[in-house]
């Protein structure tokens, strides 16, 4: 039988990176949109730490993302070791870019453009904070969105003795600001600390669903890392903590 891999699957592999950014340690994180056609990295070590996102675009999947030019957005008053591009998350059509600051002062920054036609550049973008002020906890260490752009998740997986929390903003539309959401806080109390719930996140297009990873979860079974996933009936449904379900790994013994 022939090994040969069929058409479009043997094309080779399209490798970014920015001349702005040769000679620095710029760990990428990434996003893509949910169409394909935008996608984002962060480079948190850019910039003497301040950190910055790269951002590329093409008209449509016939076109490679190496033979665009990507954008570059950082703060304008960011400081060393900000680590802005620590995370990152894009919506359906790419107007939506949230991007984690998980260094010195934890922050999350949305920058949102009314089209695809628009540039990122032309906007400033909104800070979010950590609600909770005496323990900022690593807040962003993860961000979601859903497909519309509305709701956003963030993982703050060093709150509360590192056992993590995860705060979701939900607007009505992409018109209201999340800065002005009051949003809802995810925790589990029964989870042993150092959980570090909000490590990871994802969440489902119409934003019912949320799961997020827990990956220094442990029991007395010997269980290392678990899910944790909390689901509403409709968007419009709040969510109640009472329905969080705690997954881990079936093979060891005395898991659920």
């Amino acid at each position: 039988d022939s090994c040969d891999v069929p058409a479009p699957y043997n094309r080779q592999p399209t490798i970014l990176s920015d001349s702005r950014l040769f000679g620095v340690s710029s760990t990428f994180e990434h996003a893509l949109s949910g169409d394909g056609k935008v996608l984002a990295g962060g480079a948190y070590a850019s910039l003497e730490n301040k950190g910055s996102v790269l951002v590329w675009e093409r008209q449509n999947e016939s076109y490679s993302f190496y033979s665009t030019e990507p954008v570059q957005l950082m703060e304008t008053y960011g400081y060393k070791g900000d680590n802005l591009g620590s995370s990152l998350a894009l919506n359906g059509d790419g107007t939506v870019l949230v991007a984690g600051r998980g260094g010195n002062v934890p922050a999350v920054l949305v920058w949102q453009r009314s089209t695809t036609d628009a540039s990122f550049l032309a906007v400033a973008p909104e800070t979010l904070t950590c609600p909770n002020a005496g323990d900022t906890g690593a807040f962003g260490s993860s961000v979601a969105l859903n497909a519309a752009g509305t709701f956003l998740a963030v993982g703050a997986s060093y709150t509360d003795n590192y056992k993590g929390a995860v705060y979701t903003y939900h607007r009505s539309s992409v018109a209201q600001s999340f800065t002005a959401v009051t949003p809802f806080t995810i925790v589990d109390a029964t989870l042993p600390q150092w959980s570090r719930l909000g490590f990871s996140i994802s969440v489902s297009d119409d934003a019912t669903v949320v799961a997020s990873g827990a990956f220094q979860y442990s029991d007395t079974y010997g269980n290392q890392g678990a899910v944790v996933v909390l689901q509403r009936s409709s968007p419009a449904a709040s969510f109640d903590l009472n329905d969080l379900a705690v997954l881990k790994d079936p093979s060891v013994s005395g898991g659920d």
